[in-house]
């Protein structure tokens, strides 16, 4: 079996040296991985329920959110072994050839270190911030 953590990359708690701290044990302690979500922005009058909340309200946890790509970058400066992961990008919001480049530059600086999950969304907020259809 695999176990893997989420970084605390989220929350008014979230600092550099938590996160690098978390990363640290969770590869002392032999943890799998490391993981990190991504979002955008935190709209105050969202258009699209959050799937996950029974409310359909997002957790305020998000709304304070280091980038994925850079967050794993910096955790893969601090660790040698345990494997960094994404679940979920949301695609629409990248350029899907810069993202490629951005991911495979990470996995060549981490050593092959690199999990990538990649999905589509829900928030029609971030689609249109990022300049994508909203359909």
């Amino acid at each position: 079996m695999r176990i893997g953590v989420m970084l605390p990359h989220l929350g008014t708690e979230m600092s550099p040296a938590l996160v690098v701290e978390a990363a640290r044990r969770a590869e002392a302690l032999e943890y799998d991985s490391l993981w990190v979500v991504e979002r955008l922005l935190y709209p105050t009058h969202p258009r699209s329920r959050y799937p996950v909340s029974p409310d359909g309200s997002l957790p305020k946890m998000y709304a304070r959110a280091l980038t994925p790509i850079e967050t794993l970058a910096y955790v893969a400066a601090h660790t040698s072994k345990i494997a960094l992961g994404t679940g979920v990008l949301v695609m629409p919001l990248h350029n899907p050839v810069v993202l490629a480049r951005q991911l495979a530059t990470l996995d060549v600086l981490s050593g092959g270190r690199l999990r990538v999950g990649m999905g589509q969304g829900w928030s029609l907020d971030e689609r249109e911030a990022a300049g994508t259809s909203s359909t």
